[in-house]
């Protein structure tokens, strides 16, 4: 009996030594890459926003900052985060997600080295900002919109959030919510393709009509000062996963015959026009992932994407998960996007999806669709099994 005890306590220690090693790593992560006067005193950098607009109500904005660069750095830290949240991209391509959820009081904000991705001569840095407003998830504080890149150092300054930062309001998101605005995870969106302005992100997109940002103020650490919008605090835990996922399998279609090939991504689909199909897609088992969607052609066209964990029967009950005979999609949770008529035009909403299921309702107009693609990139915390 004693030696059971003795074991337990034993169990016990070695997993809390674990926890506060594993505590250590990461924090000793975050802490080696920040320059110490950042987290004690007034950054150079200022939290920026989008003029004459509502800084709480739902929207969505688009911000840049063009610079030159005599030669590639072997190293460029930033640190950035934004309200409610944002997703950076450097010369087009996506390196970042965030913030980490915290509170006005420890607020967090993201490091990463950025040097891979930048270039010679002319780069961009580019992030996109939302605000869910009145249908944000439980778990989302927020003061404002707004946003904040700093250098780490005086060089990495050169891309510090300020007025040379152009912005833009995104008018062709629509928040889609089929119930009171209660929920842990946020609307659907609604996108109009025709109004989007493809290309935001790339280096050599034509942002003449953009504005100025305006500022807000200066970003603030923890416990420097007695008047903050965000006390911004390093981000503790690792980033999330975004893994590309394909879909396994096609349940049942309507209206359409489905190439054996279209899930690997070889043979597209084409829609005719002036037609109604719809396509429920098996998982197989439940994931958290960013669907993405790739399409040409088929401007007026709307497509409904639903998600869920299980069909339903009609009662409304969910059974056993493997069976789809007699059942059908129940979701009040919906993204719908409107193509503009282009080529290999991409719809991925701007949060993560939880589904098994999901279902594609597509109603084209004068115009044949083609869709090229569907799969997922899933993200969660990273989590590696080593036993059972």
């Amino acid at each position: 009996m004693k030696r059971i005890f003795l074991s337990k306590i034993a169990d016990s220690f070695l997993w809390l030594l674990f926890i506060v090693l594993f505590s250590l790593r990461v924090h000793g992560q975050e802490q080696t890459k920040i320059n110490p006067a950042l987290l004690n005193g007034k950054w150079e950098a200022q939290w920026i926003t989008c003029p004459d607009v509502s800084l709480t109500e739902y929207g969505v904005f688009h911000f840049r900052k063009s610079f030159n660069l005599q030669v590639q750095p072997d190293e460029f830290i930033i640190h950035i985060s934004g309200d409610n949240r944002y997703r950076l991209f450097i010369n087009g391509t996506e390196v970042c997600k965030g913030p980490a959820r915290g509170d006005l009081a420890h607020w967090r904000f993201e490091t990463i080295d950025i040097a891979q991705y930048l270039n010679t001569g002319k780069n961009v840095l580019a992030a996109v900002v939302w605000n869910f407003g009145e249908f944000s998830p439980l778990a989302q504080m927020s003061n404002k919109t707004a946003l904040i890149v700093q250098g780490n150092n005086e060089a990495e300054g050169v891309v510090n959030t300020g007025n040379s930062w152009k912005v833009y309001k995104n008018e062709a998101y629509t928040p889609l919510v089929a119930q009171p605005p209660s929920t842990v995870v946020g609307p659907g969106e609604e996108l109009e393709g025709s109004s989007y302005p493809y290309g935001w992100e790339l280096i050599d997109y034509n942002d003449r009509d953009w504005i100025a940002s305006k500022i807000i103020g200066n970003g603030i650490p923890d416990g420097k000062s007695t008047y903050w919008d965000w006390s911004l605090v390093p981000r503790k835990i690792p980033f999330m996963e975004f893994r590309f996922q394909r879909i396994a399998e096609v349940e049942r279609a309507e209206n359409i015959v489905i190439g054996k090939d279209f899930l690997k991504g070889t043979s597209p689909l084409t829609i005719s026009a002036n037609k109604k199909v719809k396509i429920l897609f098996d998982q197989t088992f439940l994931t958290t992932a960013y669907p993405e969607l790739v399409v040409s052609g088929g401007r007026g066209s709307t497509i409904e994407i639903k998600y869920a964990e299980a069909l339903v029967d009609e009662n409304g009950d969910k059974g056993n998960r493997n069976q789809t005979q007699g059942k059908k999609m129940l979701s009040l949770y919906t993204d719908k996007f409107h193509p503009d008529g282009k080529e290999n035009r991409r719809f991925q909403p701007l949060w993560f999806r939880t589904y098994r299921y999901l279902e594609l309702t597509i109603e084209t107009r004068d115009e044949p669709l083609i869709i090229k693609d569907l799969y997922g990139y899933f993200t969660a915390y990273p989590f590696e099994e080593r036993a059972y």
